[in-house]
């Protein structure tokens, strides 16, 4: 059996500050499948310093639908274009701050599994 371990880390590390962390992270061990879940402006950068790996990535929210005038969400269309294996839904964060449902959370996780992400569900 392969554990999963996953981070989120929320509105931490720029840029730079996460390419000097992957270029200095190793998975210390192969029965654990790690994911980081990083901010939106990092996703590019995970997804360079982490190709090859066995070390995934993703978003740390996505909205329900792929286009439209949804200032600030992620597209989970957009997501999948640059490679994003896993995708970060139902936080507690986002129902206790921003007032997700369930039903917004479920709608998250069909329009992920929609374009091949596979969700991770915080419960």
């Amino acid at each position: 059996m392969r554990f999963i371990v996953s981070g989120n880390w929320k509105m931490n590390k720029g840029p730079k500050e996460s390419q000097e962390f992957f270029s200095e992270f190793k998975n210390p061990n192969s029965n654990i499948k790690t994911i980081f879940f990083v901010p939106a402006v990092n996703l590019l950068t995970a997804a360079q310093a982490l190709e090859g790996q066995d070390v995934g990535w993703g978003p740390q929210n996505v909205y329900f639908k792929n286009n439209g005038a949804f200032t600030g969400e992620n597209s989970p269309e957009v997501m999948a274009e640059i490679g994003a294996p896993y995708g970060l839904v139902g936080h507690s964060e986002r129902r206790t701050l921003f007032g997700e449902t369930d039903e917004e959370t479920c709608q998250k996780v069909k329009a992920l599994q929609e374009v091949g992400i596979s969700p991770i569900l915080c419960i």
